[in-house]
């Protein structure tokens, strides 16, 4: 006597059917197209890296503005205005103004203010409509930007002044001064948005409206705060408060002393007590601290020089702009002794110009600075004790990320050579036939 065993067949099956790979593309298509989706995941993402900042580390600086607010409250000398600050003037009231509602809620309205910037800024790309779904893929690669780039994407100054230069460059055409305005109030918040200025300052024809606006909004602050008891000496404390630093252990410069002293060479990371960061030391590097300003301004008056005369010779703005932008906050870090994980955030804003005005021809700088925002979370604040370590592993994902800051650097010199080549010759055309245009008419006469 036998035994029947049953034997599934397709027919069979009750699961539902697997998705082929155009319906997952469509599906995928369709979520990204949507506004609300957008909204949603937005706001998760900045909760998400609120909450793992907190619990997991990354966000100290905010509880270290705190404490600033406190001293200040409690001793009566004020950052900025009685004494020199590490951060420009405007800084004061952005660490300031989380302290309305109490310390206890310090860490929470601090969050809803970088949300609440981030969102206007998202607005101002969506030309002021939330429901817009024609750039709506540049807020999801910022979006993406952020999450990669992790809590400090969210938990510095800088998270402050992006979203306000951001919102400063799409009102670039309809209201320059305004512009130039929100520019200056950003750098005053922290300095690297000279970049996005001097890179507009060189290539606009409306540059006097942009540099009128920046001066009336420098001006007024700097009076504001003499008629509160401030010397010029004190507001302008921050451009040489910290020239006696060494190179810091994520800077792009320490990346040599650290391979030196992961091989076990004399060099390594010292904890500087008086500035609370991570320094290197080892052999020439105070040399390489030294040459590190000059070369900094060497490289950002080459990159100027080489945008005008390509500008002065024919080069559409769209062509150099976001170039010249982007390697000039390339500049700012990669020859910066200050190596913090958040300076990556300034690379948002040249990469969305660069996306608006060249779409494809700017796709490779776009999808490295996600790359090089994942490897900065993975160094600062995942596994940045083994990075002071030095652990092998952590020193090549530095310079893995170092190393594609300099190749961005690099990449944007080429793009404005390329600009200016291009420039020249469809130039050289011209005149060639202009002149042959004449000498046809000369022989008919």
């Amino acid at each position: 006597m036998g035994y029947y065993v049953p034997v599934p067949t397709a027919e069979i099956k009750t699961s539902e059917p697997e998705l082929d790979e155009p319906e997952r593309r469509a599906g995928l298509r369709q979520i990204t197209r949507s506004p609300r989706a957008f909204w949603v995941v937005f706001f998760v993402i900045h909760v998400a890296l609120a909450l793992s900042g907190y619990f997991l580390g990354g966000l100290g600086d905010v509880f270290w503005y705190l404490s600033q607010v406190q001293k200040a409250v409690v001793t009566g000398v004020w950052p900025a205005i009685d004494t020199t600050f590490v951060y420009p003037g405007a800084a004061l009231p952005v660490i300031l103004v989380p302290a309305v509602f109490g310390a206890q809620l310090y860490f929470t309205t601090w969050m809803a203010i970088v949300f609440i910037l981030n969102s206007v800024a998202v607005l101002a790309i969506l030309g002021w409509n939330p429901r817009n779904t024609q750039r709506l893929w540049l807020c999801w690669w910022w979006a993406a930007f952020i999450l990669l780039l992790g809590p400090v994407a969210i938990g510095r100054v800088d998270a402050v002044s992006v979203p306000i230069t951001i919102v400063a460059l799409t009102w670039l055409w309809r209201r320059p001064a305004i512009s130039g305005a929100l520019i200056a109030l950003a750098g005053w918040i922290k300095i690297w948005p000279i970049a996005v200025f001097g890179a507009l300052f060189v290539v606009l024809r409306r540059r006097w409206s942009i540099l009128a606006g920046a001066v009336v909004f420098t001006v007024g602050l700097i009076v504001v705060y003499m008629a509160l008891g401030a010397k010029l000496s004190v507001i302008l404390g921050f451009i040489t408060s910290q020239n006696d630093r060494g190179i810091q252990a994520e800077a792009v410069a320490a990346t040599p002393f650290l391979w030196i002293g992961a091989l076990g060479g004399k060099a390594g990371i010292v904890w500087n007590s008086h500035l609370l960061t991570n320094e290197i030391y080892g052999t020439g590097a105070v040399l390489v601290n030294d040459l590190l300003s000059p070369l900094m301004v060497i490289s950002a008056a080459v990159l100027c020089g080489i945008a005008y005369f390509a500008r002065r010779s024919g080069a559409r703005v769209r062509r150099i702009l976001p170039p010249l932008m982007l390697g000039l906050a390339l500049t700012l870090i990669v020859f910066n002794k200050v190596g913090s994980p958040q300076f990556m955030a300034w690379l948002a804003a040249p990469v969305i110009v660069g996306l608006v005005m060249q779409q494809r021809g700017f796709e490779l700088p776009a999808r490295y600075v996600l790359i090089i925002a994942l490897l900065t979370q993975i160094i600062f604040p995942t596994f940045y004790l083994f990075f002071l370590w030095l652990n092998p592993a952590l020193v090549i994902v530095t310079s893995l990320r170092n190393g594609l800051l300099v190749f961005l650097l690099i990449w944007s010199g080429v793009q404005l050579v390329s600009a200016l080549r291009d420039a020249l010759r469809g130039r050289t055309i011209l005149v060639v036939d202009r002149y042959n245009d004449l000498a046809k008419s000369a022989i008919k006469e």
